[in-house]
């Protein structure tokens, strides 16, 4: 007697769960890439500084390719030796740490900034309020 519901909901069809479309991931975010290699830029303003206390690059085991210790990797050449297929991938490493939708909220902004994500290269930015060089970068993700 127990087969004749199991029969008769194999015969009419179970009802099914409609789940919606797959999601996507989203898309990773690209702001101007002219504005992250022009001279003074953000590739002067936030990654190879003039203070070297305070660069990406300048000392090995933080963020160059060759010696970096994390997924901020970069080509770390002399301006005048970077090529286009450097400033590329140098451009596609920094987007993976931008968010679109919330620029304060992009790693690239908040792991060097002072008392946010702890990171082993310490605070680069130190300041209260609006300062640079976050304020250049958030502009620089949210778009013209």
């Amino acid at each position: 007697m127990r087969a004749l519901p199991l029969l008769a909901c194999l015969l009419a069809g179970c009802p099914v769960v409609d789940t919606g479309e797959t999601p996507v991931s989203p898309p990773i975010c690209r702001p101007d890439p002219n504005r992250f290699r022009e001279p003074g830029g953000i590739w002067d303003t936030a990654i190879a500084v003039p203070d070297m206390s305070k660069s990406c690059v300048a000392m090995d085991g933080c963020h160059t390719q060759a010696t970096g210790r994390s997924a901020l990797r970069l080509v770390d050449k002399p301006r005048d030796q970077l090529t286009d297929s450097d400033w590329t991938r140098n451009y596609e490493v920094v987007a993976r740490f931008l968010n679109c939708s919330t620029p304060s909220a992009s790693p690239f902004v908040t792991k060097p900034e002072s008392g946010t994500d702890p990171h082993l290269g310490g605070d680069l930015w130190e300041c209260t309020g609006t300062c640079e060089p976050i304020r250049t970068i958030e502009e620089w993700i949210s778009g013209p």
